[in-house]
């Protein structure tokens, strides 16, 4: 619970600085700067946060025929579904504590743009980046990042662990 608190208070706070481009410059082309920075400036910073966790632990991620750039790339851009929607801080945590409560139930309810979103943000995203030729791997990164079932890849489960912590 206390993450979330963390979640809510950094979503609140959140401003770029020049840190933050630099950031993102080294992981990502101009045409891939130009989609970021269509997220919300809390959603931006969640993903930077995300990769810079990925980072960390990462230390091996020659795998799955993905280098550690391409991977920390996959990460800045895990919720590129997310674009186009306005979701607010306050938005996501009623909807993070309305899922908990209802133990997902909500999700019936999609034809509300948000939480629709907040649900299918993955498969979206997927569909968004699916024409800008990225490898299977990465699409599939992109796609199950809130996929808990998938155990047997490395890259997706510290993806998966860094989303969860930040």
């Amino acid at each position: 619970m206390f993450y979330r608190l963390k979640q809510f208070y950094w979503g609140v706070i959140c401003s770029f600085k020049s840190i933050d481009y630099e950031f993102l410059k080294m992981y990502l082309n101009e045409e891939e700067l130009n989609l970021f920075s269509k997220l919300k400036t809390n959603e931006m910073h969640h993903c930077i946060r995300v990769a810079k966790s990925a980072l960390k632990f990462a230390e091996d991620i020659e795998c799955n025929d993905m280098s550690k750039n391409y991977f920390i790339k996959a990460c800045l851009l895990h919720d590129i579904g997310k674009i186009g929607i306005n979701i607010s801080t306050v938005d996501k945590s009623l909807l993070v504590i309305v899922d908990k409560i209802s133990r997902g139930k909500i999700k019936k309810y999609n034809n509300i743009k948000k939480i629709d979103v907040y649900y299918n943000h993955p498969k979206i995203g997927y569909n968004i980046l699916k024409p800008y030729g990225y490898s299977d791997e990465f699409l599939y990164l992109i796609l199950n990042h809130h996929n808990h079932d998938i155990k047997d890849n490395k890259n997706l489960n510290i993806l998966i662990r860094c989303d969860s912590i930040n």
